[in-house]
């Protein structure tokens, strides 16, 4: 014990007293332990022992100060800032009070501050935590590499840790070295509800991670997601090879989330020979998303409530946030005024969205580069796999955004494509897999599976022509429903009217297309059905309605009349009349 205190310092769950910090001689301290002659495989610190069973629970913590917590018991009103612009100016304040104490306070945070950011320095960039001493680093992560690192090569070590450790890009690397060496044994996630934990919150996730030492390769490894209690994993785990795990996730080699192995199945079928959305290694469709950030006091304005363009004059452009727009429809929402939301009168093509923020239009068009024709499909960021849908997609006019929202900025030609595979159930299922937490971030939705390029002008089983030609009609139908969407009509040459919003004619394009979709992943009808049933907030809502999950039971009866078609050698017939792409219009507006 007397030697561990020298390794590892106090008590303490302070880093820099818990021997990540200072680098800890542990071959100096245990020489009979981590000096083996008879091994030949050296440990990635030249040693060639280690300890064979390594076991704890380390804090979780952030090493990087956060400003709202610290205040918290010495500063409420500075903890209760509506933002960190004014907290940090709370906080600068401080320096010049009258007042000893507030003196004393900002020289006691700018102390702390100090220290917290010289061992995140030193953790990022000292090469002892080379796979997770990156990025804002948390004590639990460099924890998982030290335990690895001091593990003999046919020792085990398990911990205790966030599911983050699987699932977040911050720790990818370290998760995906896992993986390509073979030495992770098992991973059993957990939801904090019976609690087990005390004092932490019951929606927390955390896991039992098993990893095996370099001498001891693994096959595959077992999983088991979602558990409320130990006891279950032996009736609830299942087993992923290395090379199932880098199909599913092909950019950072993470962990997806499955609830059953019939969920893993599923995915793994579904990403078989199809490229993901945007990868540097794999094939993908070569399609990016970006966010324009923090929108800077220079560059943005306040809305006055009541103006299609700011009212200051032209040079400005909205900026679109997630709770202005929802699947195929850039007119969710509208702010009244400045704090308050309302409904758009969706009937009205001349309706707009009335932003709260505007950005100079310059810095929009710089953003989006060539090619760029007015509109872009974007999507929102904030998610969650618990919500009703998980991915909301919509093309919208010409429009900023704030963090909240992310725009696709390539291959405008093909954006549409991604638009209806966005917001089809199928595609929505798997990305729920692979979302631990509240935003849809990038490494998410790169590596997500995608309908191949190939696909867009080859007939579908059930048509005679082109999908491109069966598929952008609905498409165009469900996006232009206002003139300020007029220019994406256009590039999918149509130059008439806005179609009117009609809420039965747009479940029925929908479900059409949700069929497809389901045919193009290869999905069976019984997977179908089931994929449908993990959306229970929808089953729940349509019960309510109709009394039925009518959903459900409309989008199988279009799967089952697009397979009858394909086994007989027939054209699928529209549930729709009049066709796809010739619904009622809007009256022309004057010109």
């Amino acid at each position: 014990e007397d030697r561990l205190d020298r390794c590892c310092g106090s008590r303490s769950s302070s880093p820099a007293s818990t021997g990540l910090v200072r680098k800890p001689h542990w071959d100096l301290e245990f020489p009979e332990i981590f000096h083996d002659d008879t091994v030949t495989d050296a440990g990635p610190e030249g040693w060639t022992g280690g300890f064979s069973c390594m076991l704890g629970n380390p804090p979780w913590e952030r090493v990087k100060l956060q400003e709202q917590e610290y205040f918290a018991a010495r500063d409420p009103e500075i903890a209760k800032a509506p933002n960190a612009a004014a907290r940090r100016k709370l906080i600068a304040a401080l320096a010049t009070s009258e007042l000893e104490g507030d003196r004393r306070l900002h020289a006691e945070f700018l102390a702390a501050r100090r220290r917290a950011e010289g061992e995140s320095a030193v953790l990022r960039t000292s090469g002892r935590y080379p796979l997770n001493g990156r990025g804002d680093v948390n004590t639990y992560a460099v924890f998982a590499e030290l335990f690895r690192t001091v593990t003999a090569p046919k020792g085990r070590s398990g911990i205790i840790v966030p599911t983050g450790i699987a699932t977040d890009a911050t720790t990818q690397y370290f998760i995906k070295d896992l993986i390509e060496k073979r030495s992770l044994a098992a991973l059993y996630d957990f939801e904090n509800a019976a609690p087990i934990f005390e004092g932490v919150h019951r929606s927390f996730k955390f896991c039992l991670l098993t990893v095996a030492g370099r001498a001891e390769r693994e096959g595959a490894a077992t999983f088991a997601f979602f558990l409320h209690d130990p006891q279950a994993i032996a009736t609830s785990e299942f087993a992923l090879t290395p090379e199932e795990i880098t199909l599913l996730n092909p950019n950072t080699g993470t962990i997806p989330i499955f609830r059953t192995r019939r969920d893993a199945t599923l995915a793994l079928a579904c990403a078989t020979n199809r490229p993901t959305i945007w990868s540097d290694t794999v094939e993908s469709l070569g399609q990016r998303s970006t966010r324009f950030g923090e929108l800077s006091d220079l560059d943005r304005a306040e809305s006055s409530g009541n103006a299609t363009r700011h009212p200051t004059g032209r040079g400005w452009i909205e900026v679109y946030e997630a709770k202005l727009l929802h699947q195929f429809d850039h007119r969710f929402a509208t702010y009244r005024d400045a704090d308050r939301l309302g409904e758009v009168d969706q009937r009205d093509a001349t309706a707009v969205v009335v932003p709260r923020l505007w950005l100079r239009e310059q810095i929009v068009c710089d953003h989006y580069g060539a090619g760029w024709n007015g509109w872009v499909v974007a999507y929102r960021d904030i998610a969650r796999a618990t919500d009703e849908r998980t991915m909301i997609a919509a093309a919208i006019p010409a429009a900023a955004s704030d963090y909240t929202v992310r725009h696709l900025v390539q291959n405008w030609e093909r954006q549409p494509l991604l638009l209806g595979l966005f917001n089809s159930f199928v595609f929505d299922y798997l990305i729920r897999l692979r979302n631990n937490g509240t935003h849809l971030s990038d490494y998410l939705v790169y590596q997500m599976p995608a309908v191949p390029s190939a696909v867009w002008s080859e007939p579908p089983y059930w048509a005679d022509h082109a999908f491109e030609e069966w598929y952008l009609p609905r498409i165009l139908e469900l996006t232009y429903t206002a003139w300020d969407m007029q220019s994406f009509a256009e590039d999918l040459g149509d130059t008439g009217a806005p179609f009117v919003w009609d809420p039965e004619r747009r479940f029925l394009l929908r479900a059409e297309l949700d069929a497809a979709f389901f045919h193009l992943y290869g999905v069976s009808r019984d997977d179908a059905d089931y994929i449908l049933d993990t959306f229970p907030i929808v089953r729940r809502k349509d019960e309510e309605a109709h009394s039925e999950y009518r959903t459900k039971r409309v989008i199988l009866e279009v799967f089952d009349a697009m397979q009858r078609a394909a086994d007989t050698g027939t054209t699928y017939d529209s549930i729709l009349s009049p066709a796809p792409g010739f619904g009622p219009r809007h009256p022309a507006r004057n010109r």
